[in-house]
Order: C-alpha cells, then structure tokens, then sequence
C-alpha cells in the first residue's frame, strides 16, 4: 500500500490485488469483505459493497476502522443496506472491523475495494 509517512498520497484508483490481499491477511474477520468478493448477489440499488469509515476506541485506544453498510441477510439470503446507525451496531456486535493505521488509510481501502469490485464486475460483465 503507499505510504503517506514517505509524502505518497493513498489513491483508491491504485487499490489493487496486493492491497486487497494485505487487508485480508491483516484482518480476518472480515468476512464480509470476503462475501463480496465471492458472491453475484446485489443489494436493489445493484450494489455488492458499500462501507464507510471512521474511528472507534477500543481498550483505550482510538483506531481508525472501515465496516460495512451493506450485509447479507441470514433470514431472506438477500443483501440489504443498512443505515449508518444499524452499520456501526452490527459491526460492533459482530466484531469484524477492518482495522487502519490512519484516516488516510482507511480511505484508501474503502473507496479503493469498492473501486475495484466495480472494476472486477465490470470486466467479468466483458467475458
């Protein structure tokens, strides 16, 4: 991922297959990240993912996290946007933030993996 401490600039447009893996590995629970990945399934607004960002404190320390707005339904099997508010409740019920280490980061790998699921749909669209 670049770096901003050496004066990069994190770019969503950049985000790509290392960036995806390196989030992953350092975060494993995130499985709805990887739910987007693997599944067709859309939300009505054709929409696979959707995530935002913002910081939490967590023993005493405030960590900046990405979490998702949009989640598979265990009941209809059908994805459903949640609203900013039921967003942050499940995250923090289901423990599955995905974790940065700054603003900057965080960012950069939210709008970075929404850019490329769209990409990743939009080329298999192709074939």
């Amino acid at each position: 991922m670049a770096n901003p401490s050496n004066g990069d600039i994190f770019d969503a447009i950049n985000f790509g297959d290392t960036d995806l893996t390196n989030t992953l590995l350092k975060n494993p629970q995130a499985k709805w990240m990887q739910r987007a990945i693997a599944s067709d399934l859309r939300t009505e607004d054709n929409e696979s993912v959707r995530s935002i960002t913002g910081t939490v404190e967590i023993d005493g320390q405030e960590r900046h996290v990405i979490l998702p707005r949009v989640r598979l339904d265990s009941i209809t099997g059908k994805l459903v946007k949640l609203s900013e508010e039921d967003a942050w409740k499940t995250a923090f019920q289901n423990k599955d933030f995905i974790f940065a280490d700054s603003q900057a980061e965080a960012d950069f790998i939210s709008k970075g993996f929404s850019n490329w699921q769209g990409k990743k749909e939009q080329d298999n669209a192709e074939y």
